[in-house]
């Protein structure tokens, strides 16, 4: 609704995106989502003189990422750049805290399964940042008077194999679960089969991406 996001934006001097979704469903797209939304809020900030537009996308995007997930991102990435010169996006890498939707997911499962599954054997890295960090990441850039970058990769202190991550996780909540490599192509049947449930734990776009390391490449600052 632009006249209404108009109406929202239009007395603020910042305007910043936390707008997302990890999987699809009949009323969330990705496309619609990770694309046409932040492409309208870059115009509009232009239009009303917005002083900066600060955009939460995702570590790990490049072009040859599969995922419909890591595309979306990336044309709303570049239909930022394209509209509006103060926008600053901001990479992170996986979030983490108290509602985090990657470890209480998994901590949830393990409250009721036996084994947790480790896609493509669990060897995908990630740089999982803690929440308030990447709330200060935000404040950093609106404190900012002038930014001369506009894109920043934000990752943790540490980087871990997903694996090393579920084995962190299983010690916090003392539990003892065995830990199940699942292949690549049986992942993808299973996510395709789950992902028809109204809240699904995999989809098979989320398998695709996680075959791809979610750290700090080092192109951008950080």
């Amino acid at each position: 609704d632009e006249e209404n996001l108009k109406t929202l934006i239009k007395h603020s001097d910042v305007v910043i995106n936390l707008v997302g979704i990890l999987y699809e469903n009949k009323k969330q797209k990705f496309e619609n989502i990770h694309a046409k939304f932040p492409d309208l809020l870059s115009k509009l900030c232009n239009e009303l003189k917005i002083e900066k537009f600060v955009h939460i996308s995702a570590l790990g995007i490049n072009e040859t990422v599969s995922s419909q997930y890591m595309q979306s991102k990336l044309k709303g990435e570049k239909n930022i750049l394209n509209n509006f010169n103060y926008s600053v996006i901001l990479r992170p890498s996986i979030v983490f805290g108290p509602e985090d939707q990657f470890f209480n997911k998994f901590a949830s499962l393990a409250e009721f399964l036996p084994a947790l599954p480790l896609i493509g054997g669990g060897q995908t890295k990630f740089q999982p940042i803690y929440v308030l960090d990447l709330c200060k990441a935000i404040v950093a850039v609106l404190d900012k008077e002038e930014v001369k970058e506009n894109i920043y990769e934000l990752g943790g202190s540490q980087i871990f194999t997903f694996k090393e991550l579920m084995e962190i996780l299983l010690k916090q909540i003392k539990k003892k679960r065995f830990l199940i490599p699942i292949p690549i192509t049986f992942a993808k049947v299973l996510g395709r089969i789950l992902q028809v449930m109204p809240n699904p734990l995999l989809s098979k776009d989320q398998v695709e991406l996680m075959q791809y390391d979610a750290i700090v490449s080092n192109k951008y600052p950080t």
